[in-house]
């Protein structure tokens, strides 16, 4: 459940800031020509003549390149950014002088038996609450 609520905000701001999905696209841009070819929808939906235009093969082309790139663009690079700064690995301070620690830099694997924060022990077992 926590997921489902956790990805209710970012749903809601890409659809509330008029980004368009081009998968969604793919889908209603047809069913609104197929629905044009009615007289009736025309009427009762006051169609203009260059929301009509859109519809077309030039027009659905046009956006279907265009918010696929968009789509591209914004998933690819603010989503990653995104996930880059939220879990992003630093390197632990240095100690005294004299004492040698093992440094992992960003972007080094865990090692065996540590979880994702780096720390050591039982990675696979929970702490009771």
């Amino acid at each position: 459940m926590g997921k489902i609520l956790a990805i209710v905000f970012p749903i809601t701001a890409f659809v509330a800031l008029g980004f368009e999905h081009s998968v969604a696209n793919m889908y209603l841009i047809p069913v609104g020509y197929l629905a044009s070819l009615d007289p009736n929808v025309l009427i009762t939906a006051a169609v203009t003549e260059t929301a009509l235009a859109n519809l077309m093969l030039t027009g659905f082309i046009d956006n279907i390149v265009t918010v696929t790139l968009g789509n591209i663009l914004g998933g690819s690079g603010l989503v990653a950014l995104v996930y880059y700064v939220i879990y992003i690995r630093l390197r632990p301070k240095a100690g005294p002088p004299g004492v040698s620690e093992p440094t992992a830099s960003v972007g080094d694997p865990p090692t065996l038996g540590s979880d994702l924060s780096g720390k050591t022990g039982n990675s696979g077992v929970r702490p009771k609450p």
